[in-house]
Formats: C-alpha cells, sequence, structure tokens
C-alpha cells in the first residue's frame, strides 16, 4: 500500500471512529432526557394538597420508627385517648404541649411504681383530659411501657383544692392517677385514681 492510500486509509478510520464517538454522545444525551422526563412525571407531588398529606405522612412514619421519641402511650378506649407521653426531662412533657408525666412519678420496672399524668381540660387543642369526667369506677386505663401494656382499673373518683398539689394515700400497689381541672368548680381538681388489679 503506498504512502498517499495509507493516508487516505487512515483518515477514513479517524472519521469512522467521530461518527461512532457522536452516535454514542447522542444515544446516551437521549437516554437521560427520556429518564429525565420520566422523573418530572413524579413532579405531581408538588400540588400543595398532596405535598403537604405526602410530608405528613412521612413525618408520622419517621416518628413511628423512633422507639426512643417517647416514654410510653396513654390509651383509655372509653374516652378515645391515645396520646404519647414524653420523658420527664423532654422539653415537650407539658400541659402546654400535652400529656405531662409529673417528676414525682415512679415508673413501672419499679415496685409500687406511681405514675402521676397532669392534662388540661375545657377547649384548645391541648385539652386532653376534657372527657375525663366521663370516667367511672372499674374503666379501663391503659399504660403501653417498654413494649408491654400495662392494665389499669379506675378506683376512686374524688376533687380536691387546686393548690398546686394532689393528696396520695401511701399504698403498697401499683396506681396510675390522672388529674385536670375540675368542671363543676374553678378552684378544685378532678382526681382520678386507677389500680392495676381490680378490687
Amino acid at each position: 500500500m503506498d504512502i498517499m492510500s495509507k493516508r487516505k486509509f487512515i483518515s477514513i478510520s479517524i472519521i469512522m471512529v467521530y461518527i461512532l464517538e457522536f452516535i454514542t454522545i447522542y444515544s446516551y444525551i437521549n437516554k437521560n432526557t427520556t429518564n429525565e422526563h420520566y422523573d418530572l412525571k413524579e413532579e405531581h407531588i408538588t400540588n400543595p394538597i398532596i405535598e403537604k398529606t405526602y410530608q405528613q405522612e412521612t413525618f408520622l412514619t419517621q416518628l413511628q420508627n423512633k422507639e426512643e421519641d417517647y416514654l410510653a402511650i396513654l390509651k383509655i378506649p372509653k374516652l378515645n385517648i391515645n396520646r404519647p407521653i414524653y420523658s420527664i426531662q423532654d422539653k415537650r412533657n407539658n400541659v402546654e404541649q400535652n400529656i405531662e408525666i409529673l417528676k414525682e412519678s415512679i415508673l413501672p420496672d419499679h415496685n409500687n411504681s406511681l405514675i402521676l399524668l397532669a392534662a388540661h381540660s375545657g377547649y384548645g387543642y391541648n385539652a386532653f383530659f376534657d372527657p375525663l369526667d366521663q370516667l367511672t369506677i372499674n374503666d379501663v386505663i391503659i399504660f403501653i411501657y417498654n413494649n408491654q401494656e400495662l392494665k389499669y382499673y379506675v378506683t376512686n373518683i374524688e376533687e380536691q383544692e387546686k393548690d398546686g398539689t394532689i393528696s396520695i394515700n401511701k399504698e403498697t400497689t401499683d396506681r396510675l392517677i390522672l388529674t385536670t381541672c375540675s368542671k363543676n368548680n374553678k378552684t378544685k381538681q378532678l382526681i382520678i385514681t386507677a389500680k392495676k388489679n381490680r378490687e
């Protein structure tokens, strides 16, 4: 093969390489554009209503996956109450936001446990104990703690002076006490006592 033929062959080879590269690049760009277009179909989530629902569901899923996020759960089936209880040190443990567990409480993993819970009644988003006056003797209160469902039964319902304290009898039994403002007298507080064993 003479020099001219070699040069012609090399030139054609170079042109072919460029053509092949162009086809490869074009295919890559076209493929990515198609995928991007497909992804954009998922943008229906930008609809404000759908986006809000999506964010709420995501938040609730994340909350449920955080077992350490709350201390326990209080359930009162008769009153449709089902609320998390945060640890005593948690900044969310206050009556303005949630049902508060008082610092004097003795948790169920100790003998003669005493769980003291307080919440608002009346009106507003935080009036979690508003229906507390509907409880009667032997109604069930459930306290889920350390993956155990502990059942307490109402044994006493009374009103005491609202002076920032609660008067409790000393007993050698596991108890759960709920308190909120009385609906009958502004100077009184409602006290519901429940015990783990039926009397």
